[in-house]
């Protein structure tokens, strides 16, 4: 299975924006005094993980790209 670059291109942007987004979320906290939860950095840390996947998503067979695609799904819905 050939991975669609459009869909692969889709999936790194969302990814950079989840990231981007959660980031500037913690920056807020910190400025006001709060400490961010775990939750947070677990999903920027997967989330980075996952663009390094996506980054290389051709390297992978088809049952990889397919658990990939479920993992990138469940860290999207954090």
């Amino acid at each position: 299975m050939v991975y669609e670059l459009k869909m692969k291109k889709i999936m790194l942007e969302v990814l950079a924006d989840k990231i981007s987004s959660i980031a500037a979320c913690i920056l807020a906290l910190l400025e006001e005094g709060y400490i961010p939860n775990k939750k947070k950095a677990e999903v920027i840390n997967w989330s980075m993980i996952l663009s390094n996947v996506y980054n290389n998503i051709e390297i992978f067979d088809e049952e990889e790209q397919t658990k990939a695609d479920s993992l990138y799904n469940k860290v999207i819905r954090l």
